[in-house]
């Protein structure tokens, strides 16, 4: 059984990735994806820089779809092509990779449109002003944290044991190292080995964890095939 903690829609989607590979996959998402109220800058830039999927399906982005995109991963760039851009720079799946990338293809100096979430990382935009790049954030949505109450648990748990658990974010941890003190679902995933979508968020919990290769959900099947053989 694979408890799935990341945000709506996605989260049904992972899960109907893993039953359809085998396992026993429940959705229980730790936070909600809310639209922001939002105002693109103006003036010209020189590129577009997205690290979430979710920052593209709010707002129009069409007066900016002539502009390089730099995307952080293959699901991200799909993202960026649905929105109607073609000039898409795919990264390798993590903020190192798309900062390394940025820095390879664009002059320091360049101005740079950053969309994304108001829950992020701060390393992206602190190395590329660092590296000489003006970059301009447009946070156009927020994962806000859910707070269920123990019957809601019980009812999801539907108490059987979780062999693992699935941690996509920093933010999705803190928010199940918060559960942890919750009788059921304490319990349910006392020995649940902690699937961790980078070494970052792996090196916060204190647990058994395991780290996938790649920030994607290929990654996540390919490392639970390997701990849970059929």
């Amino acid at each position: 059984r694979i408890l799935i903690t990341r945000p709506e829609p996605g989260a049904s989607r992972t899960a109907a990735r893993l039953t359809a590979a085998g396992f026993d996959a429940v959705v229980l998402p730790l936070a909600k994806i809310v639209p922001l109220a939002f105002e693109m800058p103006i003036g010209k830039f020189d590129a577009l820089i997205v690290t979430s999927a979710q920052a593209l399906k709010s707002g129009d982005f069409a007066p900016f779809s002539n502009l390089p995109v730099f995307a952080v991963g293959e699901t991200t760039a799909k993202a960026a092509s649905n929105a109607g851009f073609e000039n898409i720079n795919v990264a390798g799946g993590s903020v190192a990779t798309i900062i390394e990338l940025v820095k390879s293809l664009m002059p320091s100096g360049a101005r740079m449109l950053y969309v994304c979430g108001k829950v992020r990382r701060a390393e992206l935009e602190v190395e590329l002003n660092a590296a000489g790049f003006a970059l301009e954030a447009v946070e156009t949505y927020d994962a806000q944290p859910i707070v269920y109450g123990e019957e809601a648990i019980v009812s999801c748990a539907s108490g059987s044991k979780f062999d693992a658990v699935v941690l996509m974010s920093l933010q999705a941890a803190e928010l199940f190292d918060g559960l942890r003190n919750n009788k059921t679902l304490g319990s349910l995933a006392k020995d649940a080995l902690i699937v961790c979508f980078s070494q970052r968020i792996a090196d916060g919990m204190d647990a058994k964890v395991a780290v996938t290769a790649e920030p994607t959900e290929d990654s996540l099947l390919e490392l639970l095939a390997k701990h849970f053989p059929a």
